[in-house]
């Protein structure tokens, strides 16, 4: 999918990755899927520090848009293949969420600056069991299957 916005790119809607697509063994499921998760949203090439304490402030690199971003979560590639949600609109970024509905947000509301975070009961929190992580989540986390 392409963003009309984005006159360069071949791609510049993309899914989560890993947490929101599919790939290995691994499957969402949509059923009891709250209005809060993402699935699609701008994405692209981001020129910033490799974990921004705001992401409202990542850059677009002209032609970098793609069909994936990175969640936090996706630990090495994270940092080193740095693909993010694109906020070009007026520094907002145009999300669709599971339950079908869409908005354009500031991404410092998506919850990246929150990992790895805090579940309600105090513990760290580092995500899904699949990567290998602790199965527990922050509620500040719009970007992760909980």
């Amino acid at each position: 999918m392409r963003c009309p916005s984005d006159k360069i790119s071949a791609y510049s809607i993309g899914v989560g990755h890993p947490d929101t697509s599919s790939w290995d063994d691994h499957r969402p499921k949509l059923s009891g899927i709250a209005s809060r998760w993402i699935l699609s949203c701008s994405a692209t090439a981001a020129r910033s520090a490799t974990r921004p304490k705001n992401a409202d402030n990542w850059q677009e690199v002209p032609g970098g848009g793609g069909f994936f971003w990175r969640c936090p979560d996706n630990v090495v590639f994270y940092d080193i293949y740095p693909t993010r949600i694109a906020p070009r609109h007026n520094h907002r970024a145009s999300t669709g969420y599971a339950d079908g509905h869409a908005a354009v947000v500031k991404v410092s509301t998506l919850g990246f600056q929150y990992y790895p975070g805090r579940a309600a009961n105090g513990q760290l929190a580092t995500g899904d069991t699949w990567l290998g992580f602790n199965g527990l989540w922050d509620e500040r986390w719009k970007w992760d299957l909980h």
